[in-house]
């Protein structure tokens, strides 16, 4: 689905807004959107809908910090998407990803695509997403002890300052050792699923594919 189709979709969605709960379930229908099984309320058909329309692109709007950041994602991806594979084959190898030795632009752009989503995620579903995909979660326990012993050093200052700007410092570093960990898997062949692609938690099928 390129931009211009997801652009229309989003405007699909200002118009469901308007729907009653009997037209919003003929439109999941109409989509074979799994619905059967949630409570029939304006609001959750609503998120059924809003989900599918991001998941057609790969990205996992409810697992993001707001909608705002999910369109920053959402530019990424495009611009991905219209490079060739000599490009999307850099790319690759600058985060470190495997390059086969005659890449296909779809493979490149999707490996690429789904780590774009992990550097995204806040830091609790990045951890998820570690659990779900058997990636263990935490620092080296040296590295956490020199980010222990630099906010103990600074303290001397402006404290609060200080240990909030530290806090911050740390979760940034665990969340680029988490998606550097779980860009590793893809040099195993085959893959395992990402749960980039798992439905929302209230979803009804959700509890089966974790």
């Amino acid at each position: 689905m390129i931009k211009e189709e997801m652009v229309q979709r989003l405007r699909d969605v200002l118009i469901w807004e308007r729907f009653r709960v009997g037209e919003l379930r003929r439109v999941c229908r109409e989509n074979n959107l799994p619905f059967q099984d949630i409570p029939q309320t304006r609001e959750n058909l609503l998120q059924v809908l809003q989900d599918a329309t991001w998941q057609a692109r790969g990205i996992p709007v409810w697992r993001l910090p707001s909608l705002i950041l999910a369109f920053g994602v959402l530019d990424q991806v495009d611009a991905l998407e219209g490079k060739d594979v000599e490009e999307l084959a850099w790319l690759c190898e600058k985060r470190g990803l495997p390059v086969e030795d005659e890449p296909e632009q779809e493979v490149l752009a999707e490996r690429l695509r789904t780590v774009v989503v992990w550097e995204h995620l806040p830091l609790e579903e990045l951890q998820r997403e570690c659990e779900v995909m058997g990636v263990p979660i935490g620092l080296d326990p040296a590295h956490e002890q020199q980010q222990q012993r630099q906010q103990e050093e600074g303290l001397s200052g402006t404290k609060r300052g200080f240990m909030w700007r530290g806090a911050v410092a740390t979760d940034k570093t665990e969340q680029r050792e988490l998606v550097r960990r779980l860009s590793e898997l893809f040099w195993q062949a085959p893959p395992a699923p990402s749960a980039s692609g798992l439905l929302p938690p209230d979803d009804p099928g959700f509890a089966e594919q974790v």
